[in-house]
């Protein structure tokens, strides 16, 4: 047998999950081209900060403002946002708010809360020791702003608009809408209304695209609406280490971190797999993720078979979640289209019969606990000789033609 690892368990400590195939198949490990980027030093983290990107440093803004709000993204994602926040703290400080005058709110959009251990996790014990934190609330409290130019009604969390300075953390990874994720997208859809939310989804969108997508154009507005005032973004490695930081106008320096973020999460694969392998490792909670991924590069009729190892299962969506046997959120379209795959098999220690965030029907899916059963049934299915692609992070990666 051939034996290959891939990542797990972001936020349970970080394992190798090591898979063993077949001698006869021919078996390819596609890692994402920006793999092994080192993650950055204390002196390029400071200096990012001391150099932003079309705004001025957040040191300088501070001493005109009064309150600061820091949005941070979820547990969805994988910024680790305990190692940017001391340099945006250093930063408050030094412009003279002082933590009493500082406060946190998650970027939920329509996500299930989070709770100590998360702020824990994504904070660090310190932070949430320190200053208040509080989950977005999509259905209340919330600051009618005005509209935008493409008929959103923008709607924001009332304490993020209780607040004269405002900052997000995130990071900068591809994504099936806004075409990669970060900037703007801290505001709509991650402290918005779910009417808010719904409306900007319901825009034409590109997945890899920025400059020509709609949906990022339309959350861009939303963010100059609110007064973003400054954003941070991370572009991360395969271990979800800071390899590049950008810091500065919510727009500016998101357009600034795509550029390497294409180059990063890009990925050389050809097209004709009898099977693809497609693990879910910085979105382990979203594995509907892998889907476009996995169509674009499986034969007609191939095999899937997903990854799915998040101790919490998935990520509970209210616009796009299941909430009953027939019953969904507002933006709630059924379950996937098997389409081009002649076989779903879901690899799973959490297994749900039918779970909230879905795949593809129950029906049309397999679910296993054990590899050996996966790999038997491929057996079953593709006999004595299968070409395998491995793609170690299937919810990030995109085919590098997406980018080019």
């Amino acid at each position: 047998m051939s034996r290959f690892a891939v990542p797990t368990l972001l936020w349970y400590g970080d394992r190798k999950l090591f898979l063993s195939f077949p001698e006869k198949w021919n078996v390819s490990f596609y890692a994402m081209n920006g793999a092994a980027a080192k993650p950055l030093g204390r002196k390029a983290m400071k200096d990012a900060f001391s150099n932003p990107i079309g705004s001025k440093k957040i040191a300088d803004l501070a001493r005109n403002r009064r309150e600061a709000v820091i949005i941070f993204d979820d547990m969805s994602r994988p910024t680790k946002v305990s190692q940017i926040l001391p340099y945006v703290v250093e930063e408050l400080n030094e412009g003279g708010i002082s933590n009493d005058h500082v406060r946190f709110v998650s970027a939920l959009g329509a996500h299930g809360v989070m709770d100590l251990q998360d702020f824990t996790k994504k904070l660090g014990r310190k932070a949430v020791a320190e200053f208040s934190v509080f989950n977005h609330h999509p259905f209340g409290n919330l600051t009618d702003i005005g509209m935008t130019s493409r008929g959103t009604p923008v709607r924001i969390n009332g304490e993020v608009m209780a607040c004269d300075l405002k900052i997000g953390i995130g990071s900068v990874l591809p994504h099936s809408q806004s075409g990669f994720g970060g900037g703007s997208k801290i505001i709509v859809p991650g402290v918005a209304a779910a009417d808010t939310i719904c409306a900007n989804h319901e825009l034409p969108a590109k997945w890899g695209i920025v400059e020509e997508n709609i949906t990022r154009l339309d959350m861009d507005e939303a963010a100059r609406m609110a007064h973003m005032d400054v954003k941070v973004d991370a572009v991360l490695n395969e271990d979800a280490q800071v390899a590049g930081i950008y810091v500065g106008d919510v727009v500016a320096e998101f357009r600034e971190a795509v550029k390497l973020a294409r180059k990063t999460y890009a990925t050389s694969i050809p097209k004709g797999f009898d099977i693809v392998v497609a693990n879910t490792y910085f979105k382990p909670n979203e594995a509907p993720l892998t889907i476009r991924f996995i169509r674009h590069v499986l034969k007609d009729k191939g095999t899937a078979v997903i990854i799915v190892n998040e101790p919490k299962g998935p990520v509970t969506h209210y616009l796009e979640g299941k909430f009953g046997k027939h019953l969904g959120g507002q933006l709630y379209d059924g379950p996937k289209e098997l389409d081009r795959i002649g076989r779903a098999i879901i690899y799973s220690p959490q297994m749900m019969k039918d779970p909230w965030y879905e795949l593809f029907d129950p029906d049309q899916q397999l679910c296993l606990r054990s590899w050996r059963d996966v790999i038997e049934e491929l057996r079953n299915i593709h006999g004595d000789r299968a070409s395998v692609a491995i793609v170690p992070d299937a919810t990030v990666q995109i085919p590098s033609e997406f980018v080019s």
